[in-house]
């Protein structure tokens, strides 16, 4: 009898220990693209160069939410990225440090609360402004070829990311 229940709890305890594990597997992948850190680019670029997708957003930024539940859950899009391309989304206005490409990049404070991150800074202002959601391509030089204010629907991504995908400046 104590044979019987032993199995019996073993039975429950692989079962439960399977759900979970598969339903944090099916969650990470419908939660959207696998995502990079800019410090593990460089070390990633030395092994495989690819091309880089730098998603820029706030945890304000409703477009950026948007994107986030719609245009980064689409299936070619997904593959896209996936496949072809190193994707970090990048909170611009987090706190914390950034060493990349030699350089170290800081949160600059612009008041008592508030602030934006010198490398969301450097990679998304276009003509001296700011927006979010940005969207920015580097090449495999970590030249920027690409950048993009506002919302960028499924289809206008692919757009983006097959033309980056078919130019000479992105091997």
């Amino acid at each position: 009898m104590k044979n019987h229940l032993q199995y019996l709890l073993m039975v429950c305890y692989l079962t439960v220990v399977a759900g979970c594990s598969s339903g944090r597997a099916l969650s990470k992948a419908s939660n959207g693209p696998v995502e990079i850190t800019f410090e593990a680019l460089e070390s990633r670029m030395a092994e495989r160069p690819r091309p880089v997708a730098v998603f820029l957003h706030t945890d304000w930024c409703r477009f950026c939410q948007n994107m986030k539940q719609t245009t980064f859950r689409d299936d070619k899009v997904l593959s896209l990225l996936s496949d072809a391309f190193y994707f970090i989304a990048f909170d611009a206005e987090q706190r914390a440090p950034v060493s990349f490409w030699g350089r170290r990049f800081d949160f600059l404070p612009t008041g008592p609360e508030s602030g934006i991150h010198e490398l969301a800074s450097a990679l998304g202002t276009i003509d001296g402004d700011l927006s979010f959601p940005g969207f920015v391509l580097l090449n495999t030089d970590f030249e920027l070829v690409f950048q993009h204010a506002g919302f960028l629907s499924a289809e206008e991504l692919v757009a983006v990311l097959e033309a980056a995908l078919s130019s000479t400046s992105m091997p």
